[in-house]
């Protein structure tokens, strides 16, 4: 029991990292020339450090330096033979004439005879095992008797390895590099000593030394030499470390490079649709037909724009700080935290009322935010007028208020998500605003969606929930309205619409007359905060005086296919097509004969999976397709111009919005019926009969049928005089 107790008290992830520590130590017997090589680059780093005294100071010299010397390197095994710049290029010269030559040639068609006849007797041993695997292949996918979802025994077996042993030994790893990071100074330290084991100090040494010498020699020629010792010295590394591992991490390098590529190309075609948005007015209608992606467009366009706000917030908060450059902002930006905390402050205009209590407060205490404003004044001239600090205050806390607001910027009549992430560590906070490289497995944590948006809080005239609280609410962010023309209809759609009406409506709630004023009340600095965006089929929808108000109306008129900036990803996709096209013939057949779990089917599901996830996430992250845009007036006489929007579909399709964005509506409808698609009748035959078209409750054919049947009853009252 005592053995037992002091088992469990043993770490063994210590005893593991001191096991480790002590094989890396017994290492140095394997790479001893690199104490050589240390002792050699601090013996050339020493004097290449009195050449550059002697020479800066004009001293004569006793010694010369070391530094273009050959120093302990095994160049018996050295792959590389030259010493010189002249060696190499005689080297080259002789190795080209060597190829190329009637003799050379002979040799090659000799073992290409020889190549030809060892794949010959290869194919001897090869075509029966081919034979035997197509028999067992076609044996496979013949049908069987085996209860559904049962293992067979191999599968069994290997379950039973990989769960028990092998998934044992991973968590064991696992958990083994979790304590790792919590304990650093381990692979800090094994990291150290092989970089010792590589001469990496020593590269380090060479390269400063060089660096001195070269400095006042200019020797060119010894460049080459240090390219060349450069290559000794790291070829310790190249043949302790196998070339499978190199292959490796030169496609994880490759694969790094051309993601980084690849998010500057996205991050490029964001800026642009920026900079397309910033041409929109303030107020701006999306048209195209169904299909098209408006409410993408629309989504899109709304992401970026509370982004762009909050960009613009910030560089006005920068602007007003240089205005006063001594005024203690840190305080003041501590003080605002606390009142939007304690609700003191929670629109423009209660930062207003906020900056003027601590005015009058000011003129009884002489004390502003710790400000010394007796050495550095209350007052800035800009060239046309003169500001007061108060008047710069008013600014900042509004523009403060704004950038620094935890939750959406955008107000929308649809829900939209958003992942930007606040960083506040009790200082200026930070926003996070990366579309590209956030990862979407902590997207709950930090996801937010946007406000709902009470169309009363955009009527100044009559409003349908009478005294409704949040109707005076909004004042800036960016409004999103789908279907807006379904909502505020047009001349045709509001006939019957009474003006004077007791209830609100289309023509007394002077929502027309807030999309012309909305700007002043989000203007911040002489900044409109503020951008209002409808989608609509088509102009016509939305009523003539509110589609006037919009600066542009923009045509989706084309949508290019997708594409994707990964280098070499067309060859990923190549690999992918073949290998799925094959999976989906053999797990159909699979499937059909069978019903139980097999090991060969269980393995090809694991490994085709893997490479399955890891190019839907490729492809997922990094594909954009072009949108072509054409854009009017909002008065419709003429076009305007052509443009190009990019929707990136990570950014746009990461459960940012629902494009059935009313579904719920429709669901609660459905349930009400207890019929569904395969109860409804069918045609019996190609040509539908009177009775089955009657049954579609058809305007037009219930105008035909009773046409026809008035037809019929005058012919019988025309029979009935004759008679």
């Amino acid at each position: 029991m005592k053995l037992k107790n002091v088992i469990t008290r043993i770490n063994f992830k210590i005893l593991l990292c001191i096991t480790i520590t002590i094989a890396i130590l017994l290492l140095s017997l394997v790479f001893e020339r690199s104490f050589y090589r240390i002792w050699e680059s601090l013996k050339d780093f020493g004097l290449s450090i009195y050449y550059y005294f002697c020479e800066l100071f004009k001293i004569d010299r006793v010694t010369e330096p070391t530094i273009n010397f050959i120093g302990q390197y095994d160049l018996v095994n050295d792959p590389f033979s030259f010493i010189s710049f002249e060696f190499l290029k005689a080297y080259l010269s002789l190795s080209f004439s060597s190829i190329i030559n009637l003799q050379s040639l002979k040799v090659f068609l000799a073992s290409s005879g020889n190549l030809l006849s060892d794949f010959l007797k290869l194919m001897l041993i090869v075509l029966p095992l081919l034979i035997i695997f197509v028999f067992l292949y076609k044996n496979y996918f013949s049908s069987n008797e085996k209860a559904i979802n049962s293992d067979s025994r191999p599968l069994k077996i290997y379950k039973f390895v990989k769960f028990k042993i092998v998934d044992q030994i991973v968590y064991f790893f696992e958990d083994f590099m979790v304590y790792l990071k919590d304990h650093r100074y381990f692979y800090k330290i094994w990291i150290a000593i092989l970089l010792f084991y590589f001469n990496f100090y020593s590269v380090l040494i060479e390269l400063i030394a060089f660096y001195l010498y070269f400095v006042f020699s200019f020797d060119f020629g010894g460049v080459f030499m240090q390219f060349y010792k450069l290559i000794l010295d790291l070829l310790p590394l190249f043949r302790f470390v196998p070339l499978p591992i190199w292959i490796i991490i030169g496609v994880l390098f490759f694969n790094r490079f051309r993601k980084k590529i690849a998010y500057k190309i996205l991050m490029h075609h964001e800026m642009m649709n920026r900079g397309l948005i910033n041409e929109l007015g303030l107020s701006s209608l999306i048209c195209s037909p169904m299909g098209k992606g408006k409410t993408t467009l629309l989504t899109d366009i709304g992401l970026s724009q509370s982004i762009m706000f909050r960009d613009v917030a910030f560089q006005k908060l920068l602007e007003n700080d240089l205005k006063f450059p001594n005024f203690t902002f840190s305080v003041f930006e501590k003080e605002i935290k606390r009142a939007i905390s304690d609700h003191e402050i929670y629109n423009l205009a209660t930062c207003e009322k906020w900056i003027k209590l601590k005015e009058s407060e000011f003129k009884k205490s002489g004390n502003l935010f710790d400000y010394d404003y007796l050495r550095y004044g209350l007052y800035y001239y800009d060239g046309c007028k003169e500001i007061s600090i108060f008047e710069m205050l008013n600014n900042y806390v509004k523009l403060f208020f704004i950038y620094a607001m935890e939750s959406s910027l955008m107000i929308t009549n649809y829900s939209v998500r958003e992942d930007n992430v606040l960083d506040d560590i009790g200082f200026f906070p930070r926003w996070h605003s990366d579309f590209f490289s956030s990862n979407p497995e902590y997207m709950e944590a930090y996801s937010r969606h946007s406000h709902i948006l009470d169309f009363d809080m955009l009527r100044l005239g009559k409003t349908v929930v009478e005294n409704n609280k949040y109707r005076d609410a909004f004042e800036f962010g960016v409004v999103l309205i789908t279907e807006g023309g379904k909502e505020r209809g047009n001349m045709l759609d509001n006939r019957g619409v009474k003006k004077d009406s007791e209830n609100a409506n289309q023509l007394n709630d002077l929502f027309n007359s807030w999309l012309k004023m909305v700007r002043h009340s989000a203007t911040v600095d002489n900044y409109p905060f503020v951008k209002v965006i409808f989608d609509e089929q088509r102009p016509e929808s939305l009523g003539a005086d509110a589609r006037e108000v919009c600066e542009k109306i923009i045509f989706i008129e084309e949508k290019k296919a997708t594409q994707t900036p990964l280098m070499l990803f067309g060859l990923e996709t190549m690999i992918y097509d073949f290998f799925n096209e094959r999976l989906s013939n053999i797990y159909s057949n699979y499937r059909y004969y069978r019903g139980d779990n097999t090991l060969f089917m269980y393995l090809l599901k694991s490994l085709w999976s893997k490479y399955s996830h890891y190019y839907e996430r490729l492809k997922n992250v990094f594909s954009y397709h072009k949108l072509i845009l054409s854009s009017q007036k909002g008065t419709l006489d003429g076009t305007v111009g052509s443009s190009k929007y990019y929707i990136s579909h990570k950014k746009i399709y990461s459960k940012r919005f629902a494009t059935n964005a009313f579904n719920d509506y429709f669901m609660q409808k459905s349930i009400l019926s207890e019929i569904g698609l395969n109860d409804i009748p069918e045609f019996e035959s190609e040509s539908a009969t009177l009775e089955e078209l009657a049954s579609e409750n058809s305007y037009f054919i219930r105008e035909l049928i009773r046409i026809r049947s008035e037809q019929n009853k005058n012919m019988n009252n025309q029979e009935k005089d004759e008679i």
